[in-house]
């Protein structure tokens, strides 16, 4: 089961996030892609 990101936080489940400092919307398309939930 693929559960949204509210739902998980709602949940407590703990999620994976960073702080990009890199303003390019492909460095945050690769964070995505590799599993982050969130990005700063």
């Amino acid at each position: 089961m693929n559960l949204s990101f509210r739902s998980r936080l709602h949940n407590s489940e703990p999620l994976l996030g960073t702080i990009i400092s890199i303003p390019s919307p492909e460095i945050a398309e690769i964070f995505a892609e590799v599993g982050y939930y969130y990005s700063a």
